[in-house]
């Protein structure tokens, strides 16, 4: 590694140091506004609650990673702009490119350890926190991986696999009814229930009340909780699954014919979101660079605003991936895909391809 290289890369390390903590900071606080509350009124421990937003940093920083570097990488262009030393190393043939390439190479290194945090890290924190949130009574219990249900409620237990996100439709289905004393009141096996017009419709199953005897039917109905509404909200996030884990289920559920765009557009997005920083730096870095001295706060500004309106463009195709309305490995590729073609463009613009 040359000196500039060694020198370079100090500053932008220098400069993470800075913006890293601070976006990541400012979400963090921003999550505490929302959810202290509900810590306190559920009468947490204060350590809990205190482990609770520990475990939320991971994510956080994950989450503002693109933009932290993205922020890192102009200021320290920006710095080095201003002292002269852009001036000086544009005036001695050192071309454009090669004062990138530390940036470059170093946001390279940190989106590959974004990426392993999303695998090994991130989503075991998360469902850490999750465990906090449901042990200090703030959440229901319950679990719905992929589509497999287990819920358990004050007078029922249900087990089950969802046919579509709105947890409505369900197949094979064991729903035992128990009482306050959790002694079973009544047990329905079905192949098929549909929730409608209020009440839950079974179809071609048994059903076992307080007598001994099974009745076989082949539809029944009965107003009886949970609703939907309750099942869906148990569902395991998708953000605090794994990569391996997120594949297996969608995979597991393309066999089996059901929906899952949803998870889908997470997997793409869990794999292809931390090298969007790379793309970002495509796009932003050429300005800055090629700004030899002068409106060094407009380069800035403009880097920034191309950073900020990419974070919007891939938040709304994950909207998109996640309602079904386009395919879910589309959503993030195609964004990526776009930003891609932009930072070729720029940097072919600004002199990168000489």
């Amino acid at each position: 590694m040359t000196i500039l290289n060694r020198y370079l890369t100090r500053l932008f390390l220098a400069m993470l140091s800075v913006t890293v903590p601070g976006l990541a900071g400012i979400y963090l606080l921003v999550h505490f506004m929302e959810n202290v509350d509900d810590f306190l009124e559920a009468g947490a421990p204060a350590a809990e609650t205190v482990r609770y937003f520990l475990l939320l940093i991971p994510g956080l920083v994950y989450e503002t990673a693109p933009l932290s570097i993205l922020l890192a990488a102009l200021l320290s262009t920006m710095l080095i702009t201003r002292n002269m030393e852009m001036l000086a190393l544009r005036s001695s043939g050192i071309a454009p490119r090669t004062i990138a390439r530390p940036f470059f190479i170093t946001t390279a290194l940190l989106s590959a350890l974004l990426l392993l945090m999303n695998i090994f890290l991130i989503p075991r924190a998360r469902s850490m926190a999750a465990a906090i949130r449901k042990t200090s009574n703030i959440s229901g219990g319950g679990s719905l991986i992929g589509n497999s249900l287990f819920y358990r409620g004050p007078d029922s237990i249900l087990k089950a696999e969802t046919l579509n996100s709105e947890a409505t439709r369900l197949k094979n289905v064991r729903w035992f009814m128990t009482g306050s004393d959790c002694s079973l009141k009544g047990m329905i096996a079905a192949r098929h229930a549909r929730f409608r017009d209020g009440a839950w419709h079974f179809s071609h199953g048994v059903r076992v009340t307080e007598g001994p005897e099974a009745k076989f039917f082949k539809n029944f109905s009965i107003k009886a909780n949970p609703t939907p509404g309750d099942l869906a909200a148990i569902r395991k996030p998708a953000e605090e699954m794994g990569i391996p884990e997120l594949f297996n289920i969608v995979i597991h559920m393309k066999r089996a014919g059901l929906p899952c765009g949803d998870l889908e557009t997470v997997l793409w997005s869990s794999l292809l979101y931390p090298f969007l920083s790379l793309l970002l730096l495509m796009t932003g870095l050429p300005i800055t660079i090629s700004r030899i001295k002068g409106a060094i706060s407009q380069s800035l500004g403009l880097g920034m605003a191309m950073g900020l309106a990419t974070w919007v463009l891939w938040n709304l195709a994950l909207v998109l991936g996640r309602s079904g309305a386009v395919p879910g490995f589309l959503a993030p590729l195609a964004v990526e895909a776009a930003m891609g073609a932009t930072g070729i463009w720029v940097m072919r613009k600004f002199g990168f391809n000489s």
